[in-house]
């Protein structure tokens, strides 16, 4: 009997060594998944209180303007990879710190491993990135999105070890006035290498909590151009800017379909900038799409601010138009418009993707055939912006284009662009 008892003490002991032991060499895997020291990575050092750090931050952010709902089975898609290597990898409009690091040190390259390290920074998970990239990726050979938001106040909690983050999140969309309002619950984990400050993002949850516009039945005014598209004596007019702070969206619809004299007003006038008055008589979405007017005119203060920016910037007007180049995506196109509030310059490599969106205040110079362009590709909350450096030099049948991410000496050819007919 005393036996049984000292065999049974010795395999209680054993297996709880072998615990221990499992538990040890299950820890020592997790911190082996990547090798830090070759990455460059310090474990993160946690502060006495959760802090919303600046990359933790942007990298909520950039999600948040990818998904209304993200968790793991976002993560298992097949789009998963592609959007996380075009959102977080070779985005101009957004960075963090560990990227830019590595990039500086590596010429504007970093590594696969780089790159699925960065992944499970921000999901807590390991993807194999091997068949969606080379060896190494070109981080400066970057595309945007067409939204971006910011955060504007937040609270947590902590349930469980886990912190759960109540965000509010103003969103934009490239082309439009409007914002909209999201309301964003974001579940963390601590993740002790991870480059967003410490923690990956298991679960996102966003809600549109936009309020909606209340008819007041007053006159509002705001000014468009004629986009050219009429149907049922309804017109589309691209919104310019407006009299109130009331969000309109990048087209507004006049109806006159009641109001056949405004109607032939606007074909007569084909092609024109115009004033619109319309009461608001009925609530509307978070956005004015469509208005039934009391009045329209012909602006022509417009015309006049155009024609005096073409003065200012000879060369640059000299560019006006639209020109086509081949891209990673297949056609891009580099459009030079003269607007109400100057000279837009517009770089889209694909229908909904651009590399910069810029105007004449970011001219530096001009001289003989060329223009220089510094673009702010990223600012941050401190207000440090980091620049880009962009040349157009006129060629005879189009445009060359340089690129340098420090410094207009050391651009080079980027694409060259064909004048579109």
């Amino acid at each position: 009997m005393k036996n049984c008892k000292i065999a049974f003490t010795i395999g209680l002991v054993f297996a709880v060594m072998m615990l221990v032991a499992a538990c040890t060499d299950s820890n020592k895997s997790d911190d082996s998944i990547f090798d830090y020291e070759k990455l460059d990575v310090d474990e993160y050092v946690y502060p006495s209180d959760f802090e919303l750090g600046d990359d933790l931050r942007g990298a909520i952010t950039e999600l948040a303007c990818c998904y209304h709902d993200f968790d793991e089975t976002v993560i298992d898609g097949e789009d998963w990879k592609n959007i996380f290597l075009a959102r977080f990898i070779q985005n101009s409009r957004y960075s963090f710190q560990y990227m830019d690091e590595q990039e500086t040190k590596n010429n504007g390259f970093i590594s696969q491993e780089q790159v699925e390290y960065i992944q499970y920074s921000l999901t807590g998970k390991k993807l194999d990135f091997s068949d969606y990239m080379d060896e190494k990726i070109d981080v400066q050979d970057t595309t945007s999105g067409m939204n971006f938001g910011n955060i504007t106040d937040y609270e947590y909690e902590i349930h469980n070890g886990e912190i759960v983050l109540s965000a509010d999140m103003q969103l934009q969309s490239d082309g439009t006035n409007n914002k909209k309002k999201e309301k964003l619950t974001v579940y963390l984990i601590k993740n002790p290498y991870s480059c967003f400050d410490g923690y990956s993002i298991r679960k996102l949850i966003s809600e549109d909590v936009t309020e909606n516009i209340k008819a007041d039945g007053k006159e509002h005014v705001f000014y468009a151009a004629d986009a050219g598209v009429e149907e049922d004596n309804v017109f589309a007019l691209e919104f310019l800017y407006a009299e109130d702070n009331l969000q309109y969206g990048h087209f507004v619809y006049v109806d006159l379909s009641e109001n056949k004299k405004l109607a032939e007003y606007i074909r007569n006038n084909s092609g024109s900038d115009f004033k619109v008055t319309y009461i608001l008589n009925d609530t509307q979405d978070d956005v004015i799409e469509r208005v039934t007017p009391t009045e329209i005119v012909v602006h022509t203060e417009t015309t006049d601010n155009t024609e005096k920016h073409i003065q200012d910037f000879e060369k640059l007007s000299e560019m006006i138009g639209t020109y086509h180049y081949t891209s990673d995506y297949g056609t891009g196109r580099l459009m030079i418009e003269a607007t109400e509030d100057g000279i837009d310059i517009s770089d889209y490599e694909s229908e909904d993707t651009y590399r910069f969106l810029a105007n004449e205040t970011n001219v530096k110079n001009e001289e003989e055939n060329k223009v220089y362009l510094e673009y702010p590709a990223q600012v941050y909350e401190d207000d440090t912006v980091i620049f880009e450096y962009y040349i157009l030099e006129k060629a005879s049948d189009g445009i060359d284009v340089y690129y340098s991410p420090s410094s207009f000496d050391e651009a080079e050819l980027l694409y060259h662009a064909v004048r579109k007919n």
